[in-house]
């Protein structure tokens, strides 16, 4: 004669609350790497913006006015412009230095939270070594 045995029934409770514990811890993990992937693309998106904006700053805007002083300089010493004129366009170029500033400041700090996110520096030092 042969009994059945409920071998399958043995610790089926601690079973399925590890399975659960695993499937909780699953979706937890899954839940971190996206609200890290979400800071990372903000990160890049704000480096990526602050960039643009210093490079229109430091390759348009303020060679553009620094070549338009140096001309308004060649026509004060010719006596077309006066002294006036000279001042407004200085004034402009130290306006447009001021918001370069600003973008260079912005872009580092864009920077500084990428590395952030990121664990590490992105952007070492001249001469360090990684």
């Amino acid at each position: 004669m042969q009994v059945p045995l409920a071998v399958s029934q043995n610790n089926q409770g601690p079973r399925a609350r590890a399975r659960a514990q695993v499937r909780l811890e699953e979706a937890q993990l899954d839940a971190a790497q996206q609200r890290l992937v979400g800071r990372l693309r903000l990160a890049l998106l704000r480096l990526k913006t602050a960039l643009k904006s210093l490079n229109i700053h430091e390759k348009a805007i303020t060679p553009s006015l620094q070549h338009n002083l140096d001309l308004v300089l060649r026509a004060f010493t010719v006596g077309e412009v006066n002294l006036n004129t000279v001042s407004l366009m200085r004034a402009r170029l130290l306006q447009a230095t001021d918001r370069t500033i600003a973008a260079r400041r912005r872009y580092a700090l864009a920077a500084a939270q990428a590395e952030a996110v990121v664990g590490h520096d992105l952007f070492p030092a001249p001469g360090s070594k990684r």
